[in-house]
């Protein structure tokens, strides 16, 4: 058998979704059901399933896309002719493509199926050229590749192996049956899913050899058994293009229980924070089970950064104890890069505000005790010492606030042009250079910033005592904001309309050249994320891509493109002894 000839025929009949069918057959068996609707028709043992609810739909919308872009996209239509399809689809009825369970990815070509939506077998598969194998198998060919095919309800299945279709048509429960009523509702509203059935998989012989071979190679995947299902689903209308990811975890595990106590806000999680042009925003909360999972992670992954005894060793538990414990005393997180007003000291800022189980003051002196752990073991390391010692910290280095203010100052090492990056780093971040301030606002509360100097901290100071959730207010954040769930555990926007002017500033300030020479009209239209708990221990994760990006990002993009290819259009021109030694 043709590995890739397959491979990328069930690629160009799925993921173009398209495909072609052939005559029913006789597989020892009749159909033990007659599906009628897309999900009802994939076998419920199915390891992986991409599915497209329904065709006419997804149509429309990429039709309606295009439109809206003022770009050519090629129609299913379009796609059905170059499979040979003529007659008998069903426009309105769903297409999928289905994993069976396998022993070992040799077999992956004979365990796809595909699910094509038909009003009428005869006619549909009547141009793919039909014949009957001397197994006596009914049989068409797509592109010349040979594939089994019959009806089911109201669809034709289609592989290259006619056992896998025998699976299907004997097959006593569907995909459907499977799934919760809310994932149901979502898979229906979505365009595109592709659905994985993680408990299956994680169980199987092939998965056992993958992870006994990860793990020969230090690397973990048991975190994977810990979920029952993922999925990945794409939804599009006039407003933009939403990415959702989708999982489903074990409830009796630690990430199911960790999922489940989630929680989530109705109110908005971008708290503590001043109001400024962020490039960057985020917002989240976590519960104490939360905490404490992450805390086991930062653990478990530093207790594999070093092994053996040693100085290193008795560094790095250390900070195993001490890291872990912040971690699991985290609540809520907000942060923001910025784009600092005109006047500022610098021309970006960080700021972290931090909120704790009461242990805000115990967070910075835990960043001074590691960092005095770290220099103390690395004192007579000749490789390591010059540059330890550069960092240092400073508890109550000043006052700003009301609030007893940490240092924790990177000096750049005494070499080569370490005078002129001083200089571009005063510009950029601010007089004070690499200088991140700490302080404990409350008992709760801690903040945390990197350029902007004293003024910036001060807001920010003022911000988290306060509780301010002025950032919510940003036109962007309220303009996308709408199209995210209602309750979240996280929420983030990336503001990439102010990226072009912030990076033009940054170069104009140091002296160099503009790596991006485009303007771009601030849109207020930011690429947002969010997460909410979702069922008894899942959580989904929207991705919202608004319209007015995706427009600005293809009017920007063109006139790039364009410009480099005049470039090297011009340099392939170039006359041949221009530049030629002794020339």
């Amino acid at each position: 058998m043709n590995l890739n000839r397959w491979t990328a025929a069930s690629l160009c009949l799925t993921v173009m979704l398209s495909s072609s069918m052939a005559m029913g057959q006789d597989l020892g068996t009749s159909a033990k059901r007659a599906p009628q609707d897309i999900l009802s028709a994939v076998p419920s043992d199915a390891w992986a399933v991409l599915c497209i609810p329904k065709v006419s739909r997804l149509d429309k919308k990429l039709s309606s896309l295009g439109q809206q872009l003022q770009v050519p996209v090629m129609g299913l239509a379009m796609a059905r002719m170059m499979a040979g399809i003529s007659g008998g689809w069903n426009d309105d009825g769903g297409l999928a493509a289905a994993v069976l369970p396998m022993n070992n990815m040799a077999e992956v070509t004979n365990a796809v199926v595909l699910f094509l939506p038909t009003t009428d077998y005869a006619a549909l598969t009547a141009t793919l050229s039909p014949e009957t194998d001397e197994s006596g198998a009914n049989t068409i060919r797509v592109w010349d590749q040979k594939l089994y095919a019959a009806p089911f309800g109201s669809f034709a299945v289609l592989s290259q192996s006619n056992d896998a279709l025998g699976k299907v048509l004997k097959a006593g429960s569907s995909f459907k049956s499977k799934l919760e009523r809310s994932r149901l509702t979502r898979i229906e509203a979505d365009e595109i899913t592709l659905w994985l059935n993680m408990s299956a998989i994680t169980k199987s012989q092939m998965f056992n050899g993958v992870a006994a071979m990860m793990a020969a190679m230090g690397q973990d995947v048991d975190i994977f058994r810990q979920f029952d299902t993922a999925s990945v689903s794409l939804h599009l209308d006039t407003a933009g293009v939403t990415l959702g990811l989708h999982a489903d975890a074990d409830p009796e595990s630690d990430m199911g229980k960790t999922m489940a106590a989630a929680g989530a806000s109705s109110e908005t999680l971008l708290k503590g924070l001043p109001k400024d042009r962020f490039i960057f925003a985020l917002g989240q909360m976590s519960s104490k089970e939360a905490s404490k999972l992450g805390a086991e992670m930062v653990d478990e992954m530093l207790a594999k950064a070093v092994t053996g005894e040693g100085e290193e060793k008795k560094l790095v538990d250390s900070l195993r104890k001490v890291l872990a414990d912040v971690v699991a005393r985290m609540r809520h997180v907000s942060m923001t890069v910025s784009a600092l007003a005109p006047g500022s000291d610098g021309l970006i800022g960080l700021a972290v505000v931090l909120t704790t189980d009461g242990a805000s003051k115990g967070v910075c002196e835990a960043v001074e005790r590691s960092i005095t752990d770290v220099k103390k073991a690395f004192a007579e390391n000749p490789d390591a010492k010059d540059y330890i010692n550069l960092v240092n910290y400073a508890a109550g280095a000043e006052k700003i606030g009301g609030a007893s203010v940490d240092h924790l100052k990177v000096d750049l090492p005494a070499e080569a042009g370490s005078e002129e990056w001083a200089g571009h780093l005063a510009k950029i971040i601010g007089k004070d250079q690499v200088l991140f301030r700490f302080a404990a606002v409350d008992d709760k509360h801690l903040a945390i910033t990197l350029g902007g100097g004293k003024a910036r901290f001060a807001e920010v100071i003022e911000a988290a005592r306060s509780g301010s959730t002025a950032l919510a207010s940003d036109p962007g954040v309220k303009h996308v904001a709408s199209h995210l769930p209602k309750k979240r555990t996280m929420e983030s926007y990336i503001a990439l309309d102010r990226v072009p002017k912030l990076v033009a500033d940054v170069a104009k300030a140091i002296g160099q050249p503009n790596p991006i020479p485009v303007e771009i009209p601030e849109i207020n239209a930011p690429l947002a994320f969010a997460s909410a708990p979702v069922g008894k221990a899942g959580s989904q994760t929207e991705i919202f891509l608004p319209m007015e990006l995706i427009r600005t990002i293809k009017d920007v993009a063109g006139p790039l493109m364009a410009g480099q290819q005049q470039q090297q259009q011009q340099q392939q021109i170039q006359p041949a002894g221009e530049g030629a030694p002794g020339n």
